[in-house]
């Protein structure tokens, strides 16, 4: 008995310790909470003050950025955002499109709310066109926004952003936050009001065309559209056209350009503070009786009948796709693609044409040698479009009237020189031409590749101008079998 007794008596010890402790356990607890709620204020306050201070160092502003806090004109926060109702005197602009994003990595990366005038339900931006302003409600507690975080909300017309607001999420106790933050209690909505004016001042210019090019004292009119900052067209602005080198060209007061020399020249465009700018390319005129290789080489072209020749010889060492050709030297093989150049000398060949093998011709050449839009002519087209021409109705003396009309005088000097001589203005030299390699001729003939096409023709024909010794001094002969006879080429237009 004595023993239940004493057990007894313990049991009742410890069940008033255990209430006891449960008791002042709840009272840590309920001091706890009070104290954490005092604390927690300033805590959060310290949190939002370090992000603030943190991006600082990224952006150039945080706070409010409106007309009346140092932003663009037209742009306002109204009181229900800010707490502070703006003084404005413009014309509210009721028909734009703005769209209202929110996110908390001011970099806007990620969206938190977005709102615009063509979504619906919360996401609907609304116009109130009585009291003139626009509005967003954002939601805080559908939308999940984090106690202790800053967010901005920026209003963007296009791709021009109007201006922002950065609001920290706090708790009811908080009334105010530093940095111009504006406090925002969590789980509640707040009213996103702003007002958009008219805008008359210039924002961008648009020149065009952007890109221009002209001859010299060719003429390029330019335009200048000036927008507002809503990306609409303003009309009748005051515009100043400069160019960054008057050298160039020149320019109107209403932005008509001349070019003077080659160059290229920057246009400029300016309206009040915003300029705009294109890019103006004067060339020097190409004389329409040459034609530019792929390596630059312009030749002199002429007109003989109704088709256009080159009046000089060929001095490309590529194809006209890119294709490199080999130089060969003398001694060399010459049953390959490639090209020589007299005595070896590249100055020769770039003076007077180079004497090219017959495998850069159209038949054997799956490329072509000349320049876009000609090519190495044919046996008919040599004989009917030249030699007709210059030896009309083809007399049994052709190949030597033909000839004639053909050589540059200055060129032979043993022949003799008549009113006839180079009246084709073919210009034709007397380079020589070559046998497997070996220098032969020059200064004796002049050799002119040809293709041929058609069944049962050979695949080239090489023609060469001879003296003759005769009154008119040369004459002329093709020999299809002279595969092994480099010589120039002349090229004839498509």
């Amino acid at each position: 008995m004595k023993n239940q007794f004493t057990n007894r008596k313990v049991m009742q010890v410890l069940q008033s310790w255990k209430s006891h402790i449960w008791l002042t356990f709840g009272l840590l607890l309920l001091v706890g909470a009070c104290n954490e709620g005092m604390f927690n204020d300033d805590d959060l306050k310290n949190d939002l003050e370090l992000q603030a201070q943190f991006l600082l160092s990224k952006v150039d502003k945080i706070g409010i950025s409106d007309a009346a806090h140092g932003g663009i004109d037209e742009f306002y926060f109204l009181e229900q955002t800010i707490g502070k109702a703006p003084k404005f005197n413009g014309t509210f602009h009721s028909n734009l499109n703005p769209i209202v994003e929110i996110s908390d990595d001011f970099e806007f990366k990620t969206f938190h709310q977005v709102f615009s005038r063509d979504a619906f339900g919360v996401k609907q931006l609304m116009v109130n066109q009585t009291d003139e302003f626009y509005l967003a409600n954002w939601n805080t507690a559908e939308t999940k926004a984090v106690k202790g975080k800053i967010y901005r909300i920026r209003v963007r017309v296009g791709e021009r952003v109007m201006g922002f607001v950065d609001v920290g999420i706090v708790s009811p106790q908080t009334k105010k936050l530093e940095n111009n933050l504006v406090p925002l209690v969590e789980n509640q909505t707040m009213k996103i009001a702003f007002r958009l004016e008219d805008k008359i001042c210039p924002a961008r210019i648009e020149v065009l065309p952007e890109e221009a090019t002209v001859p010299v004292d060719g003429e390029q009119q330019f335009e200048a559209i000036v927008y507002n900052f809503y990306d609409e067209v303003l009309e009748d602005q005051n515009v100043k056209w400069m160019l960054g080198d008057n050298e160039i060209a020149s320019i109107s007061s209403t932005g008509l350009s001349k070019g003077l020399q080659a160059g290229e020249v920057t246009v400029f465009a300016q309206s009040q503070d915003v300029t705009g700018t294109a890019t103006l390319t004067v060339e020097e005129e190409e004389d329409p009786n040459t034609v530019t290789d792929i390596e630059g080489n312009v030749y002199k072209t002429v007109q003989i009948g109704d088709r256009t020749w080159m009046a000089e010889n060929l001095k490309v060492t590529k194809y006209n796709d890119g294709t490199p050709l080999r130089f060969l030297t003398f001694g060399v093989d010459g049953n390959v693609e490639g090209y020589f150049s007299y005595n070896n000398n590249l100055q020769n060949g770039e003076r007077d044409g180079f004497i090219y093998t017959k495998w850069v011709t159209a038949t054997l050449s799956e490329k072509n040698i000349c320049p876009e839009g000609w090519h190495v002519p044919t046996h008919n087209e040599w004989i009917t479009h030249l030699f007709a021409v210059l030896a009309p109705g083809l007399p049994s003396d052709w190949p030597t009237i033909a000839a004639n009309k053909m050589v540059l005088g200055s060129s032979w000097p043993d022949m003799t020189i008549d009113e006839n001589t180079n009246i084709s203005r073919f210009n034709a030299l007397r380079t020589g031409t070559l046998s497997l390699g070996i220098s032969q001729g020059f200064g004796n003939n002049s050799t002119t590749w040809l293709t041929l096409e058609g069944p049962g023709n050979p695949p080239n024909v090489i023609f060469g101008i001879n003296p003759t010794f005769l009154e008119n001094g040369v004459s002329i002969a093709g020999d299809t079998g002279a595969f092994n006879f480099p010589g120039c080429i002349r090229c004839l237009k498509d």
